[in-house]
């Protein structure tokens, strides 16, 4: 017996025939002379559609991921928010990178971070939303790869308030951090005063590798094992101040002192080497570092707006020394059991003293944004190494001092078209590089 074929279009029939007896059914009413369905017209009263922003969307030249009201809050600090937002990478100490740029510059309410290590004192339920740019525009240095701005939540009420946080982990060593925050607000004023200092120690690389290759005929094989911990500890007070006159008038400063008395870096490098399988060589070096540093930040800036022209000035300032003393004990074995060591002492003292200024003025053009505007900067960095062996190695002793002054002028243009960035912009960047 041959079966019936049963398309799929007929399938489709059936089943709106089944969705509307369902829907109509209690409504319908059965002829009993003629056994007929008959419709009759019913009024919904109320239909609610509900729908929701996607959590990362296209918002002009930057994808934007919003955090505020979302599982991201519950990261932690907003080192882990960003780290689970998609194209950015964030470390521990905070660095941030983008997929497929590389190093980003980090931008909290307009604000340029010079301490990545301030996104690792920040909690992540504090973000409003993050913006992510892969193409930096006219605005940003040539150097630039990838901005990342950061936009807080604004803090509501007003008064005096008092906020403490502390952390613990433990894995190889203990870390500890606290980080207590102090705020009073009224009216346009908005003053913030936080003290973070904590310990770390929970780090530690073990490490194993082989390497192997030819040279000639022989066969050269090079077995090492390292193993790493790092452990330190410092403390930051900073300040900042904010007041917004009106929607179109705002201007702050920010001052922060990092302190980093000690940073021990200590481990072991062993290798052994061999030649087509036989032992040649064992070298032994313990590695020991203890750096220490302070850096001073501030930040002043303006933002406002003068009809439809749009004012951004910042004026920025770092400051920083580091000493970092190295010793290194080597021990070489070879096959015959002959012993012999060397050491070497080292010491590097790097000094920083930068300041830079950025002035944008923006209006509108058309669909767009014409951007034009100029920024300065100065430089002076020393850097100096000395040394002592208790054998001949060829290093030497140095002493670098830099002054550099940079002065840059720029002009750009963005248009959207039907809401959506147009990567064909038009850019001027001239520059002015003196080393002095």
């Amino acid at each position: 017996m041959k079966k019936d074929k049963i398309t799929f279009r007929q399938t489709a029939v059936v089943a709106a025939m089944m969705m509307s007896m369902t829907a109509y059914g209690q409504a319908d009413t059965l002829s009993k002379d003629t056994a007929l369905w008959y419709n009759q017209t019913q009024q919904l009263d109320e239909v609610v559609i509900k729908s929701s922003l996607p959590k990362t969307r296209a918002k002009g030249n930057a994808m934007r991921t919003t955090v505020a009201g979302t599982i991201l809050e519950k990261a932690g600090t907003v080192s882990d928010a960003l780290a689970r937002i998609p194209s950015l990478e964030a470390d521990y100490d905070g660095a941030v990178k983008v997929t497929g740029r590389g190093d980003a510059e980090v931008y909290i309410n307009g604000r340029r971070v010079q301490d990545t290590k301030e996104l690792t004192r920040l909690r992540s339920d504090q973000v409003q939303h993050v913006d992510v740019v892969q193409n930096p525009g006219a605005r940003y240095a040539a150097s630039t790869k990838a901005v990342v701005r950061i936009t807080l939540k604004k803090t509501q009420g007003e008064g005096l308030s008092f906020q403490n946080s502390m952390q613990y982990m433990y894995q190889y060593g203990g870390t500890l951090n606290d980080n207590f925050v102090a705020n009073y607000r009224t009216r346009g004023l908005d003053i913030t005063a936080s003290l973070w200092a904590g310990r770390y120690g929970h780090n530690r690389s073990l490490q194993k590798n082989i390497l192997t290759y030819y040279a000639g005929s022989n066969f050269i094989e090079g077995v090492s094992e390292q193993d790493t911990k790092i452990t330190w500890k410092g403390w930051a007070p900073q300040l900042q101040i904010n007041y917004m006159a009106d929607e179109n008038h705002s201007f702050g400063a920010f001052y922060k002192y990092d302190r980093q008395p000690t940073k021990d870096h200590s481990g072991w490098l062993n290798t052994d080497n061999y030649e087509n399988g036989l032992f040649t060589e064992r070298s032994e070096s313990d590695i020991w570092t203890d750096e220490s540093s302070r850096k001073y930040i501030f930040n002043v800036y303006y933002n406002g707006k003068v009809g439809q022209l749009g004012i951004d000035l910042n004026v920025d300032g770092l400051f920083d020394d580091t000493k970092a003393p190295n010793e290194t004990k080597e021990t070489n074995t070879d096959a015959e059991g002959l012993v012999t060591r060397r050491a070497i002492k080292s010491n590097t003292d790097n000094g920083n003293n930068f300041w830079a200024s950025k002035l944008i003025l923006n209006y509108p053009v058309w669909k767009g944004n014409l951007s034009l505007g100029g920024e300065y900067s100065y430089n002076h960095r020393t850097d100096a190494y000395d040394f002592s062996a208790s054998e001949t190695v060829p290093v030497k002793a140095t002493d670098t001092e830099i002054k550099r002054k940079i002065g840059i002028r720029l002009c750009g243009i963005r248009q959207t078209v039907r809401e959506t960035f147009c990567p064909g912009r038009f850019a001027l960047r001239a520059s002015e590089n003196r080393l002095l």
